[in-house]
């Protein structure tokens, strides 16, 4: 028996549980626009030059790794704030593919939401924002399938990451039914 699996089991157990719950209730989510979003300074689709311009020289980088759905090499830079910035690069551009935080009080939302913050503290910035069995909040922007989401811990925010929904068959049928002008 391995000394780290029982170290490990939980982490895996919440990660699952968190998916699989996120995806649930993904039609349920009221719609919060998120195009001005963005965690650090980072916005979600930014190019790398204009972050490397804000932020100044990743701590690290991990290698690249082919992500053959959107058709780019992703890697993720570590910065000096411990902000983590996941970027997508094709031959003509790299952008920025998700931007995360965890256990950082220093590095905030755009609307100044933190890591340590209560659960009752982000749903009086975010009201819109659908809370997930006590340990995630979401908010999604329904037309650009951007979220932003907070994983707590005894009612308290230890992660923010800010993303895009993957395209499915879901996503596609919630953008029919939704926003079929």
């Amino acid at each position: 028996r391995s000394m780290y699996l029982p170290k490990i089991l939980p982490m895996f157990t919440f990660f699952l549980t968190s998916s699989l719950c996120l995806v649930a209730h993904a039609d349920d989510l009221n719609h919060y626009d998120l195009k001005l979003e963005s965690l650090g300074g980072v916005h979600y689709g930014e190019r790398l030059d204009q972050v490397q311009n804000r932020l100044g020289k990743a701590r690290s980088i991990t290698n690249p790794m082919k992500d053959s759905i959107n058709n780019c090499d992703k890697q993720v830079m570590y910065y000096d704030n411990d902000l983590e910035v996941e970027i997508c690069s094709t031959p003509s551009r790299t952008t920025v593919y998700s931007v995360r935080v965890v256990k950082n009080d220093k590095v905030s939302t755009a609307k100044g939401a933190r890591t340590g913050m209560s659960l009752k503290q982000i749903k009086s910035i975010y009201p819109n924002s659908v809370t997930i069995q006590e340990h995630t909040v979401l908010i999604q922007d329904n037309k650009t399938h951007m979220r932003l989401r907070f994983l707590l811990t005894n009612r308290t925010v230890y992660e923010i990451s800010l993303f895009k929904e993957k395209k499915d068959k879901k996503t596609r049928k919630r953008d029919k039914k939704k926003w079929n002008f």
